[in-house]
């Protein structure tokens, strides 16, 4: 009785992945034609076996896609899972996310699970290889982000080479404030080299 349950659950999600990907798997397709059918099914809402409304990304839709021209509706059953050496198989394969993603910092954890998929034939969870770049510091901005510009002082050679000039806005004057009190500004100028008082004001 639980096989048949099992069979029956398993040919009900693949028919369900079916539902979501059938107008991307169409031969008449041409490949840009394709990339705007799966970008708009990727926008959707889809209401899941279960009763769940959620949306695919891309690369899950791409992952069902080739494996349904590849194996036909066998290939978008859910793969039976294992807990023996699971922990440590996704540990390697999260490496290899990692890795990925430090080669080319652009690479969304779509396409990387995407990737995966194609090269080894292995279902990585989205959700699950985000958290873990995220948890390792391999975000997207932070391995893309311009890296800050130090800007020295004191640095030049020669006296009157570099001024540096400031400006500190400081209390109401006459203190305290009154009528006609006028904001005190500092400004000052200060030889880089020396640091001699050039003018202050």
């Amino acid at each position: 009785m639980d096989n048949d349950h099992s069979r029956d659950r398993a040919e009900e999600v693949a028919l369900f992945r079916f539902s979501v990907i059938s107008e991307a798997v169409s031969p008449r397709l041409t490949p840009a034609e394709r990339g705007l059918v799966v970008r708009a099914l990727a926008a959707r809402t889809w209401t899941t076996p279960e009763g769940v409304e959620r949306c695919f990304a891309r690369g899950t839709i791409d992952r069902w896609a080739a494996a349904y021209r590849r194996d036909g509706l066998a290939g978008l059953r859910p793969t039976p899972r294992s807990d023996r050496g699971r922990a440590r198989a996704q540990g390697r394969w999260l490496e290899e996310a990692a890795r990925m993603r430090r080669a080319l910092p652009t690479r969304s954890a779509s396409q990387i699970v995407d990737a995966i998929a194609r090269a080894h034939g292995v279902a990585l969870s989205e959700r699950t290889v985000r958290a873990h770049l995220r948890r390792a510091g391999l975000t997207r901005a932070a391995l893309t982000a311009e890296p800050a510009r130090a800007f020295g002082r004191f640095e030049a050679s020669r006296p009157n080479e570099i001024w540096t000039g400031d400006v500190l806005v400081g209390p109401f004057v006459p203190h305290p404030r009154v009528a006609g009190s006028k904001r005190a500004k500092l400004f000052v100028l200060v030889d880089d080299h020396s640091r001699l008082l050039v003018h202050g004001r």
